[in-house]
C-alpha cells in the first residue's frame, strides 16, 4: 500500500484570524501607553495662593480639611472653566477619629485639564444656607495649563 504524497504547500490560516488579533495588540498597546500619559497633581491646604502647571488631560486633585458636622463645606466659587472641567462629584474621607463630634474630614474635589491656558481655581468654606455672610476660608490656586 502506498501513501499519497505530502503536499508542501503554504498552510494557510483563516484571513481574518490574523488580522484581528494584531488588532487586537496593537490596541491594547495603544490603551496602556494613553494611561501611563497622564498624571495626577495632589494639592493641599500648603498650595493656596500658589501656581501649578498641568499638561492636557491631567487630573488635579484638591484635598482640603473640614468639619461638616458644623455646617461648613468646601464648594467651588471659580472652577476655571476655561482650562479645568470636574472629574468626579466631590468625596469626603474621614481622619480615623470615630464619633467625634466636629471631627476634621478631608472633602476631595477632582478636576481634569480641557484646554492650554491659564484659569483660577477657587473655591471657599461657607455654610451654605448663610447667603450673605463671606467665607471662612478660601484656597485659591492659579493652573496653567500646557
Amino acid at each position: 500500500m502506498t501513501l499519497p504524497p505530502i503536499s508542501r504547500g503554504k498552510l494557510e490560516s483563516p484571513p481574518n484570524v490574523l488580522g484581528f488579533a494584531l488588532g487586537i495588540v496593537c490596541l491594547l498597546v495603544f490603551i496602556m501607553s494613553a494611561a501611563g500619559n497622564e498624571k495626577t497633581l495632589r494639592v493641599t491646604t500648603k498650595q493656596n495662593g500658589s501656581s501649578v502647571s498641568l499638561q492636557q488631560g491631567d487630573l488635579l486633585e484638591v484635598t482640603l480639611p473640614s468639619a461638616l458636622g458644623t455646617g461648613f463645606s468646601w464648594r467651588v466659587r471659580n472652577g476655571a472653566e476655561n482650562v479645568l472641567e470636574t472629574a468626579e462629584k466631590p468625596t469626603v474621607t474621614p481622619d480615623g477619629e470615630k464619633d467625634k463630634t466636629g471631627k476634621t474630614e478631608y472633602q476631595i474635589f477632582q478636576f481634569k485639564t480641557k484646554a492650554a491656558g491659564t484659569g483660577k481655581l477657587e473655591l471657599e468654606y461657607v455654610r451654605p444656607w448663610e447667603k450673605d455672610t463671606p467665607p471662612t476660608k478660601t484656597f485659591l490656586l492659579t493652573v496653567h495649563v500646557r
